[in-house]
């Protein structure tokens, strides 16, 4: 079901629906620093092709899940949970922690925006040099991260 439409070897970008344009925006503006992104877009959240993601993750050691809804009860914590559920081995092969990229949790009376290619960018950035500059880290489960933690200013915003 699901469909790798970017092949790469740093991070695995996981995500679907219009999200799936911003992912591979940010992988082509990536790949001239460098930066190998592979773009899984999951097609469909249910039913859910975990086989393909952790396939993916085991590939690159890196996992980013993006998706436009707000972070809190959003489907990356879905997702995440049943990645390591299907093979809970795979948290501590992580090069870096996993990340989750979505929009601002704020009150439903304001219009969340949601992440854009430059977000991606910027986390994808992070992930990768922190692993290349060999620093500690602890994995835990959810590295919690908004475009605001990044001060970040897409055309989104």
């Amino acid at each position: 079901m699901a469909d790798v439409k970017r092949e790469g070897s740093d991070i695995t970008l996981v995500t679907f629906s219009f999200m799936v344009h911003q992912a591979l925006e940010a992988a082509s503006a990536l790949a001239k620093d460098g930066v190998s992104v592979e773009v899984v877009d999951l097609r469909t959240i249910v039913p859910l092709d975990v086989a393909a993601v952790v396939k993916s993750v085991r590939k690159t050691g890196r996992l980013l899940i993006a998706h436009e809804a707000m972070e809190r009860a959003g489907i990356a914590g879905e997702i995440a949970f049943r990645v390591f559920e299907e093979d809970p081995e795979l948290l501590g092969q992580l090069k870096t922690p996993f990340r989750r990229l979505a929009a601002d949790n704020v009150p439903i009376t304001h219009i969340p925006s949601a992440p854009g290619t430059d977000d991606i960018v910027a986390i994808v950035k992070d992930s990768v040099e922190a692993d290349q500059e060999n620093e500690l880290f602890t994995v835990v489960p959810f590295v919690r991260v908004t475009s605001t933690d990044l001060n970040l200013k897409s055309d989104v915003l």
